[in-house]
C-alpha cells in the first residue's frame, strides 16, 4: 500500500496536516542549521569548534541522564493525563521533576568552569563553562515546552518554534563572533541569547490544561509520578549509554589525537547526522503521538497501520538520502564548510551510514517504549556503547577521525540488530490475535 492510502486509513484526518507543520519546520531548521555552520566554521578555527562541541557535550551528558528520561515519560504519559482532563497537573508534576535536575547539572558546570578558571590554561576556556550552563537551563526549559506541545499534537506551535531556534541560535552566533571575538564563550553567548529569545516570543504558546480542569486529587499525583519515574528510571543509564556511542568518540579523538582533528570531525559529524537527525524527528513527531495513543487505547488495527506508515515513510527517505550523500559528499563539503574543514569530506559518508541505521533504530525503540518496556533498552544501548568504545580505542589510534567514524556505524548497527531483535515489533506487527498487548522476548 502506498504510504498516503495508508495515512488516510489511520482515521486520522489530522495527520497529513500535521505532518506538513513538521516537514515544514524540520526543513526550515535544516537550511538554517548548515547555513549557519558555513558561516561559524568560516568565522571560527577548528580548534575553538571543536572546544564548543566538547563543552556543548558535557551539558547534553547532564541533561540527557536527568532531564530527557523525565520528558520521554511525559510524552508516553500525556495521552493519559488528557483523557483524565489532568494536563495542568502532569505539567504541574513535571515541573517539580525538572527544575532540581536542571539546576544541579548547571551548577555542576559553573563549578567546573570556576576550577578551570583557578587550574585551567586560559581564563576564556574556564568561563565558557558558565556559558554552557546557562545554555542548559534555557535550553531544557525549551524541551518541556517544546514537548507538550508535540504530546499535545500542537505541531504547528511546536514547529514554529523549532525553526525559530534553529535560524536564530547561528545568526546571534555570528553576531557574537563578530563583536566579542573567535572563542567558545562568544559561540555559546549566541547560542544562550537565541534560546532565550525564542522562549519568550513563544511563551502564550504553552500547553497549560483547559479552563474547566479541577485540581487532580493526592492519588491521582503519587501514582502518575510512581508510574512516571518507574518508567523513567531505566532511561537514566540508557542516556549515558547513548552519550558514549554519539558523543563519546570527540573526547577520546581529542584525547588521542588533537583539538583541530576534532573540530573537523565535529562539523562532519554535524553535517553528515542533521538531514538524517531531522528526518528521523520528522516521522517521530508527527506518528509519536499517533501511534502511543493507539497502544494506550489498545487499538491493534490503528497502532498496526501507524507502525506501517512509519516503516514505508521511512525506507524510501533513508534510501533516497544515502543515495545523494554518497554521490555528493564532496561538494557539499565544500559547499557548507570553511575551507580549513574540507578534509572532513571523507568522513561524511560513514557518519550519514550510521544515522541512517539510527533511525531505523529509532523506529522499534518507540514500540519499545509505546508498551513500556524501557529495561529492554538498556541491552540495546548497551550493545552499541560496548561495541562503540572497543572500536574507538582500536581504530582512533590507527585511522584518527576516519577511525571514529567507522566505529560510530558498527555501535549503531549493533544497536540497531539489537532492537530489532528485543522489540519484537515484527511478530506483534503481524500477529492475528488483537488482544495482544506485551512484547514476548525472542
Amino acid at each position: 500500500m502506498k504510504v498516503l492510502d495508508l495515512a488516510r486509513q489511520l482515521g486520522e484526518r489530522r495527520l497529513i496536516r500535521e505532518g506538513g507543520w513538521v516537514a515544514a519546520g524540520q526543513g526550515i531548521a535544516i537550511v538554517a542549521r548548515i547555513g549557519g555552520l558555513r558561516l561559524i566554521t568560516d568565522l571560527v578555527s577548528p580548534q575553538v569548534y571543536g572546544e564548543v562541541v566538547l563543552l556543548l557535550g558535557l551539558a547534553s551528558l547532564g541533561s540527557n541522564m536527568f532531564c530527557l528520561p523525565v520528558l520521554s515519560a511525559l510524552v508516553r504519559f500525556y495521552p493519559d493525563a488528557a483523557r483524565a482532563g489532568r494536563v495542568a497537573a502532569l505539567r504541574a508534576l513535571l515541573r517539580q521533576l525538572l527544575v532540581p535536575r536542571t539546576l544541579g547539572i548547571a551548577a555542576l558546570l559553573a563549578v567546573g568552569g570556576v576550577v578551570w578558571v583557578g587550574f585551567g590554561p586560559g581564563r576564556a576556556s574556564g568561563v565558557a563553562f558558565v556559558g554552557a550552563a546557562i545554555l542548559l537551563v534555557l535550553d531544557v526549559a525549551r524541551l518541556f515546552e517544546s514537548t507538550l506541545l508535540n504530546a499535545a499534537r500542537r505541531q504547528r506551535a511546536y514547529s514554529l518554534w523549532y525553526a525559530a531556534d534553529a535560524v536564530s541560535r547561528p545568526a546571534l552566533a555570528v553576531a557574537a563572533i563578530l563583536a566579542l571575538g573567535a572563542d567558545a564563550l562568544s559561540v555559546l553567548i549566541g547560542y544562550a541569547a537565541a534560546v532565550a529569545c525564542t522562549n519568550l516570543a513563544f511563551r502564550r504558546a504553552s500547553v497549560r490544561g483547559g479552563p474547566g480542569e479541577v485540581a487532580a486529587p493526592g492519588t491521582w499525583l503519587e501514582e502518575t509520578r510512581r508510574s512516571m519515574l518507574r518508567y523513567a528510571g531505566p532511561l537514566v543509564p540508557l542516556a549515558l549509554l547513548g552519550w558514549i556511542i554519539s558523543l563519546s568518540d570527540r573526547y577520546i579523538l581529542a584525547g588521542l589525537t588533537s583539538p583541530t582533528q576534532t573540530g573537523i570531525y565535529a562539523a562532519a559529524y554535524g553535517l553528515a547526522s542533521t538531514p538524517f537527525i531531522m528526518l528521523d524527528q520528522l516521522l517521530a513527531l508527527t506518528l509519536r503521538p499517533v501511534y502511543f495513543d493507539a497502544v494506550g487505547q489498545q487499538d491493534r488495527r490503528r497502532e498496526r497501520r501507524t507502525f506501517l506508515v512509519w516503516m514505508a515513510a521511512l525506507a524510501v527517505s533513508l534510501l533516497l538520502g544515502m543515495a545523494l550523500v554518497v554521490a555528493l559528499a564532496g561538494p557539499i563539503v565544500k559547499l557548507v564548510l570553511g575551507e580549513a574543514y574540507w578534509s572532513a569530506a571523507e568522513l561524511v559518508p560513514w557518519i550519514a551510514a550510521a544515522y541512517a541505521i539510527q533511525a531505523v533504530q529509532h523506529l522499534f525503540e518507540h514500540t519499545i517504549l509505546a508498551l513500556q518496556q524501557t529495561r529492554r533498552l538498556l541491552v540495546v544501548h548497551a550493545a552499541g556503547a560496548v561495541t562503540a568504545v572497543s572500536f574507538y580505542f582500536v581504530l582512533i589510534p590507527r585511522l584518527g577521525a576516519r577511525g571514529a567514524a567507522l566505529a560510530t556505524l558498527l555501535s549503531m548497527l549493533a544497536s540497531c540488530t539489537a532492537s530489532m531483535l528485543l522489540s519484537g515489533a515484527l511478530p506483534r506487527l503481524f500477529a492475528r490475535d488483537p488482544r495482544m498487548r506485551a512484547l514476548s522476548p525472542p
